[in-house]
């Protein structure tokens, strides 16, 4: 476990969506004075109080000046990036010099990319942590995180959708599926995790799924080799409310493998759209023993 608790500053390189200005908070709540570093074409959020600088993807040379500048050792990684173009890239000097770890990262699988990722910041003397590690908190906790509780049934389907994705980690694909009894409606492919929810009014259009709503759960954990330290998988409210949209009966993630872009919100929105959500253990139990 990493010393959350070091004393000095966090870089937080931060992609789309709210978890990076939620972390930055937590952070500084803690003590700790965070930097958030916004990736171009990504970044959208509001960082209020705390300090940003923006680079574009391929500054490595840029990016690691800046983090020494600023003294920062530890580094996490947060929010949604999307593979650049190589036109959309601006490589520096220190980009030019990791070339070929660029044309490597992006012919990758998405584990094996983070994992390039990960070793050339670890090279040139950074130390990269996981959202959990700084502010486990975000992190999604065990058992009920709404109001509504998964039927017995329910809870069947989810630890038959644990097993599906557990079994699927060794081919670096399916942070998250969609299943309903012994039928697996949807996997996760490169499109992500809410694309693949809007798939399932497409077949509940086309009658290929001709169930009556709410139906379907959405469950989502980590691969196996995945890399947490800096591809944690995460859940935002866009992503519930896809899944109300899609008429699913409720979500159930990986408890402290996947991060929570606001836990009260994504509650209330569970909550008020009348689906459950849960956190689970490995075995896919959200029931603590």
């Amino acid at each position: 476990m990493v010393d959350a608790a070091t004393s000095g500053r966090l870089a937080i390189i931060s992609g789309s969506g709210r978890l990076p200005r939620l972390l930055a908070d937590v952070v500084a709540a803690d003590g700790r004075k965070p930097l958030m570093i916004a990736l171009q074409g990504f970044f959208d959020s509001d960082p209020g109080p705390h300090e940003v600088v923006t680079i574009y993807g391929g500054q490595f040379g840029k990016l690691f000046s800046i983090l020494r500048a600023h003294g920062c050792r530890d580094v996490v990684m947060v929010g949604e990036v999307k593979r650049p173009r190589l036109r959309d890239l601006r490589l520096d000097w220190g980009g030019i010099r990791r070339l070929a770890l660029v044309f490597k990262a992006r012919h990758s699988g998405d584990d094996a990319a983070m994992r390039l990722l990960t070793d050339t910041f670890e090279d040139a003397g950074f130390r990269v942590v996981s959202l959990r590690d700084v502010a486990p908190g975000l992190a999604a906790p065990l058992g009920l995180i709404g109001r509504y509780a998964p039927s017995r049934q329910a809870t069947e389907v989810i630890a038959r959708g644990f097993s599906l994705l557990k079994a699927m980690s060794p081919f670096d694909v399916g942070q998250a599926a969609v299943v309903h009894g012994r039928r697996v409606l949807a996997v996760e492919g490169a499109e992500g995790t809410n694309a693949m929810i809007a798939r399932i009014g497409d077949l509940r259009r086309n009658n290929r799924f001709p169930v009556k709503s709410p139906s379907g759960i959405l469950v989502k954990m980590p691969k196996a080799s995945q890399e947490l330290r800096n591809d944690m998988p995460v859940i935002g409210s866009l992503t519930i409310e896809a899944a109300r949209d899609a008429g699913l009966e409720g979500v159930a993630v990986a408890a402290g493998g996947v991060a929570l872009a606001d836990c009260a919100e994504l509650a209330r929105l569970a909550d008020e759209a009348g689906i459950f959500l849960v956190g689970c253990d490995p075995s896919g139990n959200w029931v603590s023993a």
